[in-house]
């Protein structure tokens, strides 16, 4: 669904589009569309920078405009969701509530964390540090993780243990798109 459709109304009833009654997709939408009016330094950039900062404290989700997002991304839970400006997350990625993804200040892991695509990140659980997250990977709830995870992987636990499975997030991710053949972007 392109994101100027959310907002069309529907002929006859006059009524909203039902994925802009949801939270979760009202803050995605806006957050995009000021992602992208800022890349293009867009005289619009003002007016929906303040919309998202008013979502964004509204529904407790901590991602910065400067966070490099993969189209995607889907946000189950409200709230509680932290996530550096220099991280990283590749497309159809799933964040539930409680996740953090964080970076380090100093040692051999400083630096923010790059998710592949295809990663689940479960409730409460926490990325941190330089590290890179493979694609098709599953991060269990409750999971701290400070080291490189391979694709195909499950991590679960503190610390981190990594069982390889192939097709890691069949049954996790409900989203999966198909970018392939799509042509235009937001």
């Amino acid at each position: 669904m392109k994101c100027y459709e959310m907002l069309r109304f529907k002929k006859g009833g006059g009524k909203i589009h039902p994925a802009i009654k949801s939270p979760i997709a009202s803050f995605l939408w806006v957050y995009r569309h000021a992602q992208y009016s800022k890349e293009r330094k867009s005289i619009f950039y003002f007016f929906w920078w303040i919309i998202y900062r008013h979502l964004k404290i509204r529904y407790g989700f901590e991602l910065e405009l400067e966070t490099k997002v993969g189209r995607g991304l889907l946000i189950v839970h409200l709230g509680g969701i932290k996530v550096n400006p220099k991280a990283e997350i590749g497309e159809n990625c799933t964040l539930f509530s409680g996740c953090v993804i964080g970076s380090i200040r100093g040692g051999k892991r400083a630096g923010a964390p790059r998710l592949g695509n295809e990663v689940y990140v479960g409730v409460n659980a926490a990325i941190v540090g330089g590290v890179i997250i493979g694609d098709d990977v599953v991060i269990a709830p409750n999971s701290f993780v400070n080291i490189d995870v391979p694709s195909h992987s499950i991590v679960f636990g503190n610390p981190a243990r990594i069982i390889h499975k192939d097709n890691a997030t069949e049954y996790y991710t409900v989203n999966k798109i198909n970018f392939e053949n799509e042509s235009t972007t937001i």
